[in-house]
């Protein structure tokens, strides 16, 4: 107890949660496209993932865990909260978290839902960032994070999206497991797919196209975008699901992303390669070079392609067809970039 490094860390590690391909250990026989959608109500957390029945569908999972009265994830997020001893307005906190999980990204919308001032919601944001639960989104292409006021604001972990969104809004009419059941049925999942499509299944592509590229970073991208229509020229707001960088920001890749039941149609790469025109435009450096480079274009679709745009694809280096089956095979392309 006398020696000076008594009690001393000599090291620390900030453990995250498992990426998305992690879960089909804890669900080995579920299909891909269920893996995805567990990974957007459970996240990557051991302790949520152990807990899943794997004999048993999504559904009733998520209802005996989250939903009934018992579940044993029912009163996660505030136990959470109540690690935290500083954290005495839990009230507000709750409502900027579920302003965010409805919708409202941007720190002026967030404040307007919560009846707070900008600038004081603007310190409460700062806190759940500082905790984990929340984080700063701006376009991948900024090169300064700090600095931008291009900026959304997000729930972190995919459970407390979950939670906020389906959960707590509901508690009143969710005291016994009949009522658990009735609100699975009634609302969570007729809504379920809609729920992973944004930004669950977004997250994922990007994540798998980082790794399979070997980029610097993937993430949104959005922005004014001059483009011609019947009025002449004028600057239109886009956004891109899926865009990849190097370490100086330029664009190596972009992508579109359809968590829809019906497949994915051919305008699609036609609409990306126009943006991706703009993009390389935005973020190229001076060079001599009178051949920038083309960024590839991935197009992800939980159902598949439509003939046209797999005839156009087929043989073309630069355009990539990727079904949810491919995103759980993990060995990165030969196409890595330094």
């Amino acid at each position: 107890y006398g020696a000076t490094t008594y009690g001393r860390r000599t090291g620390s590690l900030h453990l995250q949660p498992f990426p998305f391909t992690e879960l089909r250990h804890f669900l080995p026989k579920w299909t891909p496209a269920d893996l995805i959608r567990a990974y957007a109500v459970f996240g990557g957390v051991p302790y949520y993932l152990e807990a899943l029945d794997p004999t048993a569908t999504l559904g009733k999972n998520i209802e005996r865990h989250i939903l009934a009265p018992d579940g044993l994830l029912r009163q996660e997020p505030r136990f959470l909260f109540g690690q935290h001893s500083d954290l005495r307005e839990d009230g507000v906190y709750f409502s900027i978290l579920r302003a965010i999980a409805a919708g409202r990204t941007r720190r002026n919308e967030i404040a307007a839902r919560v009846g707070r001032s900008d600038g004081a919601t603007g310190q409460l944001l700062e806190r759940l960032t500082e905790m984990g639960l929340v984080r700063r989104v701006h376009p991948v292409t900024v090169v300064n994070p700090d600095r931008t006021r291009t900026v959304r604001f997000a729930i972190d972990d995919p459970f407390l999206r979950f939670w906020f969104t389906f959960v707590h809004p509901y508690e009143s009419r969710l005291h016994r497991r009949a009522d658990a059941s009735d609100h699975l049925n009634g609302l969570v999942l007729p809504e379920l797919d809609a729920f992973v499509s944004k930004p669950a299944f977004e997250q994922v592509c990007q994540s798998w196209l980082r790794d399979q590229i070997g980029a610097a970073s993937a993430g949104w991208w959005w922005g004014n975008v001059k483009e011609n229509t019947g009025n002449g020229p004028r600057n239109v707001q886009r956004e891109l699901d899926v865009v990849a960088v190097d370490h100086e920001h330029s664009v190596l890749a972009l992508g579109s992303c359809k968590w829809t039941a019906g497949v994915m149609r051919s305008g699609e790469k036609a609409q990306l390669r126009r943006l991706a025109g703009h993009l390389v435009s935005l973020t190229r450096k001076p060079t001599n070079d009178p051949d920038p480079h083309e960024p590839d274009i991935y197009l992800f679709s939980r159902s598949g392609f439509d003939r046209k745009l797999t005839r156009e694809s087929r043989g073309n280096p630069k355009c990539h067809l990727i079904g949810v089956d491919e995103l759980f095979r993990t060995t990165p392309s030969s196409r890595v970039r330094p």
